[in-house]
């Protein structure tokens, strides 16, 4: 019996797997992964120490609450804390949230769909009757996907070619559209500003805890250790160095 309910929740858990390993995120050292809270405030996230996959750094997302989005923004600018880069950073910000409407809501739909509806009708009913119900849900997800896409396109700049890639990849594996809200934030969000910038002027205690000097260090050894540190990179963690100490990190 057990074995069978096991059988019969396979499907779930393959979407779970393909799911994780989709929240496994590659980028270049000198970029970082700012990931929303649920206050809507910005909280930078560690990549995996000295590690790297085809000489790319690895930033793990959070699995819960898919619908919070997440942004890659360089760091090591010229003048992290510019009021300027700021402020352009966060209108940017602030109008690509009002475009993760409809991929907020596809992301809470199928993370429940998925991972809670799913597996309960599996368990109840068997596998065959929770995939009727999920069936017709999924096309009509993709409707809403196609839809909110095509209407956003110019807004995102995405291509007709990436548009059908997207879709293609959703329809055949439900487990990758869960992540709908940060494919489309980490993919198509474009922001000028420095990532410990960002941060830091979130004024988060959290926040400030994750890009404390010595946990920046560690970044710059990882740099240092692909041979990407540059001579221009000195006045940047310099001007790090002399703001931070002045953040108040009970804030």
């Amino acid at each position: 019996m057990g074995g069978l309910l096991l059988r019969d929740q396979s499907f779930w858990l393959v979407c779970a797997a393909f799911y994780l390993v989709d929240n496994a995120r590659l980028h270049a050292g000198r970029e970082l992964v700012l990931a929303e809270t649920i206050s809507l405030k910005w909280m930078l996230l560690q990549p995996l120490p000295r590690y790297r996959l085809g000489g790319r750094a690895i930033t793990l997302l959070p699995p819960w609450l898919p619908f919070l989005a997440a942004v890659r923004l360089d760091w090591l600018k010229d003048d992290p804390f510019s009021p300027l880069a700021l402020a352009r950073t966060k209108r940017l910000l602030l109008f690509y949230r009002g475009c993760l409407g409809p991929f907020r809501v596809l992301a809470s739909f199928y993370f429940i769909l998925l991972f809670v509806v799913g597996p309960i009708a599996t368990y109840y009913a068997g596998l065959g009757y929770a995939l009727i119900i999920a069936f017709p849900l999924h096309i009509a997800g993709l409707t809403v996907l196609i839809a909110s896409l095509t209407i956003g396109r110019r807004a995102w700049r995405i291509r007709w070619l990436q548009l059908f890639g997207l879709v293609f990849e959703c329809a055949v594996c439900p487990g990758y559209f869960v992540n709908i809200c940060r494919k489309m934030s980490l993919g198509y969000v474009r922001v000028p500003g420095d990532a410990i910038g960002v941060a830091v002027d979130q004024n988060q205690g959290r926040t400030v805890h994750s890009i404390m000097m010595h946990e920046i260090d560690m970044l710059l050894d990882d740099l240092a250790e692909h041979d990407e540190l540059r001579c221009s990179d000195h006045q940047p963690i310099a001007t790090y160095r002399a703001r931070l100490p002045e953040t108040d990190v009970h804030a």
